[in-house]
């Protein structure tokens, strides 16, 4: 949307599109190996996050050269969100194996509510994307704002239905925001 203009065509932004589908693995697991490696520290561990973070190198490494020979420029993504997706699944069964971290049943139920409110959120983005009506790259844009602010309202509804403890404080702060400046 932000980019099929002037010399960027349709096929660099089919390209483009690609590279960030593979890329949004490599978010997830990079957020969870930050939040690991904090934990980790925590309990004055450097050590450990710093041997995984080189094992993922080293298996980078190890596989860019032969996915780049398959997969051109998607295979460098995709050994990237593998490296990234080793060294989050390390640290976390580590802390798990170590008794560092249990899963409990709350914390098992917090995620089945994340879960059901991201993936209808998804699949509703799906949708519209595919009805939206081309346009110009101004028309575009506001789809793609309205497209946001529709994802994030149906998301933050659901999640307040399944009352996360998150959403609810959320909500309690903007209500109690509006309260305050009448």
């Amino acid at each position: 949307m932000l980019y099929e203009r002037g010399r960027f065509s349709a096929e660099s932004v089919l390209i483009v599109s690609q590279i960030v589908q593979i890329y949004s693995v490599t978010l997830i697991a990079a957020s969870i190996t930050r939040v690991l490696s904090q934990a980790y520290y925590a309990k004055k561990n450097t050590l450990l996050p710093a041997l995984t973070s080189a094992a993922g190198l080293v298996v980078h490494l190890i596989l860019a050269p032969r996915l780049m020979a398959i997969y051109g420029l998607n295979g460098l993504v995709i050994s990237t969100s593998i490296a990234a997706v080793l060294n989050g699944s390390s640290l976390l069964l580590i802390l798990i194996f170590t008794r560092g971290f249990v899963f409990d049943l709350q914390f098992v139920w917090f995620l089945v509510r994340c879960v059901l409110g991201t993936v209808p959120m998804y699949f509703v983005a799906y949708w519209l994307m595919g009805s939206l009506p081309q346009g110009d790259f101004l028309l575009k844009l506001m789809q793609l704002l309205f497209l946001i602010l529709f994802c994030g309202v149906f998301y933050f509804g659901f999640t307040y239905a399944f009352r996360l403890p998150e959403c609810t404080q959320v909500f309690g702060l903007l209500k109690r925001k509006i309260l305050r400046r009448r």
